[in-house]
């Protein structure tokens, strides 16, 4: 009985983060409000089914006889497609609330207009270009796959420091309605990257650790500036990870 409730409890978890990170289609799902927070262990495999999505993709359009430029451009177009371009949107309207917003509620403020700014554009154009030329480069195999199946499920789980040990800013929205109150939600994130890390070897590890390291970098950054959260700015932190790992 509570193998099955466990099993139940996983499938659903899994479902409620990819309803929240993904646009995949996951039908009808349990939300409980008081414990949403539990589910976000499950960031990191919502990162393993997108780029497992787009690394065939990539691999495919190799295949049929584009190059890897073009396949790269395939890459990441089903990458925002996939996540509906929800990170990059965090990190353009982190750039622009941090590099206009004179103070605290001046950067939240711009932060909440759905316009975008110059500093915005320039983030994300600046950010395409860098996963672009870094995917370019890799051959398709498989441990070239497995290296963008770990910096997209890192990039994601490091989502959850912030969601842990930062106060959400905003009474609405992914920062206050998806808390992660208990640290067992940070390590039940972990085992899945604990799992694929010994078929990566070093270079896995040191992938690992260098993001980490810039999650902390950009942690403190943060906590001193905004002191809180917001589902932008974890967005913004998933991208930042994911050009870090590359």
């Amino acid at each position: 009985m509570f193998q099955i409730q466990l099993i139940n409890k996983i499938r659903n978890d899994i479902l409620v983060c990819l309803s929240l990170l993904t646009r995949i289609p996951v039908g009808k799902i349990i939300i409980n409000k008081k414990s949403i927070g539990d589910s976000c262990w499950a960031f990191s495999l919502c990162g393993l089914v997108i780029s497992i999505i787009s690394s065939v993709i990539f691999h495919f359009t190799l295949k049929i006889g584009f190059n890897e430029y073009t396949a790269s451009i395939f890459f990441l177009v089903s990458n925002i497609f996939l996540s509906g371009a929800l990170h990059e949107d965090g990190l353009a309207d982190l750039a622009d609330g941090m590099f206009v917003g004179k103070n605290l509620q001046g950067k939240l403020d711009i932060m909440s207009d759905s316009r975008i700014g110059v500093f915005g554009v320039l983030a994300l154009i600046i950010t395409f270009i860098i996963k672009f030329l870094a995917i370019s480069q890799l051959t398709p195999e498989l441990n070239s796959y497995l290296h963008l199946i770990l910096i997209a499920m890192v990039s994601r789980y490091n989502m959850l420091f912030f969601l842990r040990f930062l106060g959400p800013l905003k009474k609405t929205g992914l920062g206050k309605g998806y808390r992660v109150e208990k640290n067992s939600t940070l390590l039940a994130g972990l085992l899945p990257i604990l799992i694929l890390l010994p078929f990566i070897y070093k270079s896995g590890l040191i992938i690992f650790i260098f993001m980490f390291i810039i999650c902390l970098i950009l942690f403190v950054i943060i906590s001193t500036i905004f002191r809180g959260q917001t589902g932008d700015i974890c967005g913004a932190s998933q991208q930042i990870g994911e050009v870090a790992g590359l």
